[in-house]
């Protein structure tokens, strides 16, 4: 249900009515029909395009260029097994999200 009176759906009206074909109302509308689907409790169909838009929005808000890439990552001496400081191994956590074979994804 669309609440008239929130602020943010007062300011897309704005937008839409000063212009038609404005781009950050047409992004703001998708991206309140997303965010609504998920409160609801639905999935989204399309996540790798909805991951797209929230890393573009943080870029804009952070002041990231969008062609700023991701920096390599600096390789390090291994070390011989058995030398651990700690005695502590390393873990690795599974999200339960496995990638489908040839699909990449950049980390945050």
């Amino acid at each position: 249900e669309v609440n008239p009176r929130h602020p943010l759906i007062k300011e897309l009206l704005r937008r839409i009515e000063d212009n038609p074909a404005d781009p950050t109302a047409k992004d703001m509308a998708l991206m309140l029909y997303n965010t609504a689907t998920l409160r609801s409790g639905y999935m989204l169909k399309d996540t790798v395009n909805f991951a797209e838009h929230i890393e573009s929005m943080m870029r804009e808000t952070l002041g990231v260029s969008a062609e700023e890439e991701i920096e390599e990552e600096e390789e390090l001496p291994e070390e011989a097994e058995g030398e651990d400081d700690e005695g502590e191994e390393e873990e690795e956590i599974d999200d339960g999200e496995g990638e489908e074979e040839g699909e990449t994804h950049d980390e945050l």
